[in-house]
Formats: C-alpha cells, sequence, structure tokens
C-alpha cells in the first residue's frame, strides 16, 4: 500500500527514501533491494592535489553524489596543514 501511495504522488521523493531507510533498519528484505541498483557504484575514488603546490597528491573515498572535495590535511613536503582540493576522479569503488 505505501508503494502505490508514492506512486501516485501522493508522497514526495525525500519521504519514500526516508521510510525506506526506516524498513530497512526494521529488517525488510525487499527494502534493501531496493536501493540496489546493478552497475551504478555509491563511491567513487579521488586525487586530492595540495594547493600548497608541492606536487603532494593522495587519493581518498568519496560518496558519488557529494560535492567536490575541500580538505584541510597535513602536506609533508609544506611541513604545515594547507588545503586539498579534488582535481580528478580515479575510478568507481
Amino acid at each position: 500500500m505505501f508503494l502505490t501511495v508514492a506512486a501516485q504522488g501522493a508522497l514526495g521523493f525525500w519521504e519514500v527514501v526516508q521510510a525506506l531507510e526506516q524498513l530497512q533498519g526494521e529488517g525488510h528484505e525487499a527494502a534493501a533491494s531496493l536501493f540496489h541498483v546493478p552497475g551504478v557504484t555509491r563511491y567513487i575514488l579521488v586525487r586530492m592535489k595540495s594547493a600548497a603546490e608541492t606536487g603532494y597528491c593522495f587519493n581518498i573515498r568519496r560518496l558519488r553524489l557529494q560535492d567536490k572535495l575541500v580538505l584541510l590535511r597535513y602536506d609533508p613536503i609544506a611541513k604545515q596543514r594547507v588545503l586539498f582540493t579534488e582535481k580528478r576522479k580515479i575510478r568507481s569503488i
């Protein structure tokens, strides 16, 4: 009944997602299978490059739908904390 009401447009997208997450937390297998889309990964691996232009980089995992990352981390070449910005996608995880 819940899904038919959602299909008719009575509920918004986020209300449906929250209800499915609640069902999944209660152990309903049908709700868990609705979140899995074959061939689409949830995370991507991205390269973070130092804003100090030292050439120091590291890779980090982030959510696919998340905005581009900007992190404050330690740069061992500059020997201080500097901003790291996301430069490119390495691969899907």
